[in-house]
Formats: C-alpha cells, sequence, structure tokens
C-alpha cells in the first residue's frame, strides 16, 4: 500500500483506512479480534493496531460500518455474547413499554423546553411574569 503525506485529502486518508482496516477484518480471524469489555470490537485497540485515529470513526461512516460489520462477525463466532448483554433481557413488551415512555417523556420535554424559551423572552424584554 502506498504512504500518504500530509498533503494528502481527508477523502484520501478515510479511503485509505476504510482499505486497510477491510483487509484486515478479511485476514483476521474472529477468535483473534481484540474484544472490549462488552465482548464487542474493541476500536482503540484495533485503530491502534492500524494507525487509524480513533476519533475518524465517528466521522467515516465506511469505518463505522466495517467495525460494525465486525462486531457481527464476532457475536456469530461468540453466540453466548449476544445472551449475556442486558438488551436482551427485556421482551418485546417490555421494550414496546419504554419506547411509549420514551415518547411522552420527548413531548413533555420539548413542551418544558418550549416554556423556558418564553420565559426567557420575556425575561430578556424586561415584563415580569408572576
Amino acid at each position: 500500500m502506498k504512504r500518504l503525506g500530509k498533503a494528502s485529502s481527508s477523502q484520501e486518508r478515510g479511503r485509505h483506512n476504510a482499505e486497510r482496516l477491510m483487509k484486515w477484518a478479511k485476514e483476521t480471524a474472529p477468535n483473534a479480534i481484540p474484544l472490549n469489555q462488552f465482548r464487542r470490537v474493541s476500536r482503540s485497540r484495533v485503530c491502534e493496531q492500524l494507525a487509524i485515529p480513533l476519533s475518524t470513526i465517528r466521522t467515516n461512516s465506511v469505518l463505522k460500518g466495517l467495525f460494525e460489520g465486525l462486531d457481527a462477525k464476532v457475536l456469530l463466532y461468540y453466540p453466548q455474547a449476544a445472551t449475556n448483554s442486558k438488551a436482551s433481557l427485556a421482551s418485546p413488551d417490555e421494550i414496546e413499554r419504554l419506547r411509549l415512555e420514551k415518547a411522552r417523556l420527548d413531548i413533555k420535554l420539548r413542551a418544558l423546553e418550549h416554556r423556558v424559551h418564553v420565559l426567557q423572552y420575556l425575561e430578556n424584554f424586561g415584563i415580569v411574569v408572576i
């Protein structure tokens, strides 16, 4: 692989990082992939091995997708990892209940934020509200 100089664009570096990760993922056996305490791929250790800046995972959708694929590869290799996760403990009814509660809380939050905005507006213009 060619070395990229400092003058290369961020898109070129992003493509180069994705190519290196893709090559590494194909060559690495699932049992050799470093895992974190949650039995997911340790992004920091993989990035360190491949000299990829860890911060680029959030901005490079290709890298993010490759890491998600690696997580799936590890999950297939270690099926007990899925049964140990807290997410699998929730039943479909519990998930739906939590989803509805979250929606209610989101609505309440928006209403309160609007109320604060109105009060700040009134305060900025010297209107006393009792």
